[in-house]
């Protein structure tokens, strides 16, 4: 090879970027940002012989993912969207399915719908602002659920969290129960957002509805139902009972 010639992938930049992060350092060698780049954009690279055949596929495959993944994400807040809560719900409850068949363990799980009345916010100071306090509410909802359960914005002010429950005891699965709802009624009477950039955090009171259901998972572990049909039911029967509890809430607070 003479001295200004350049190595072609294959001989000198096999591992450039074939990583675990194929894709970002994709997008760091030509400055692209993950909205800029397509499939076109890497077989062009390909076909130009710039990057080797499987850093190619391992950034097209990670781009699939990184895509799939935006599909199930609340853009706002960084939380599951409507489509990958149920996606995750499923698996969760199979997964709850299968351990009770198992191990036969007691659970019990509590689904909480949570509606923000946060049209003043918006009215008085403005969108921006409205879009802070969701935020921060999805923080906070965050900050009061523990690794495991699942927490998703539904759409406007709407969130919706899936707690499992594991107790043996009947009476220590009613005092778990019980220490749930009223922390997340608590930690969501009040939250603390930035009026103006860089000012002080200010405590905001808000009004959080939250209506809770729960579902023994026995009827899970005893029922002769295909998987599919069981988890979509108990899901859609838990989010309806959810709801009516969330709007009797609601009307309580008017």
């Amino acid at each position: 090879m003479e001295q200004n010639e350049t190595p072609s992938p294959v001989e000198g930049q096999e591992s450039e970027i074939a990583s675990q992060k194929a894709l970002e350092n994709y997008l760091k060698r030509y400055d692209l940002g993950y909205d800029e780049i397509t499939s076109g954009h890497i077989l062009e690279k390909l076909a130009a012989g710039e990057i080797t055949e499987q850093d190619a596929r391992q950034v097209l495959a990670e781009l699939a993912d990184w895509r799939h993944q935006e599909s199930r994400t609340d853009e706002l807040t960084g939380l599951l969207n409507r489509r990958g809560f149920g996606e995750e719900s499923i698996k969760l409850l199979e997964s709850l399915r299968h351990q009770t068949k198992r191990e036969g363990a007691a659970q019990v799980i509590v689904l909480s719908v949570i509606d923000m009345t946060l049209k003043e916010i918006n009215d008085n100071r403005g969108h921006a602002v409205g879009d802070q306090a969701i935020r921060e509410v999805a923080q906070t909802i965050q900050r009061n659920i523990r690794y495991g359960d699942l927490a998703a914005r539904r759409g406007g002010d709407e969130f919706v969290v899936l707690m499992p429950i594991i107790e043996e005891d009947s009476a220590e699965r009613e005092i778990t129960c019980a220490k749930i709802q009223e922390r997340l009624r608590q930690e969501l009477k009040v939250i603390f957002i930035e009026l103006q950039s860089g000012e002080e955090k200010i405590p905001v009171p808000i009004k959080a509805a939250v209506g809770f259901s729960r579902v023994e998972t026995e009827a899970i572990r005893t029922s002769t139902q295909t998987s599919t049909e069981i988890l979509t039911g108990i899901l859609q029967k838990a989010i309806a009972q959810a709801d009516r509890a969330m709007f009797e809430d609601k009307r309580g607070k008017v």
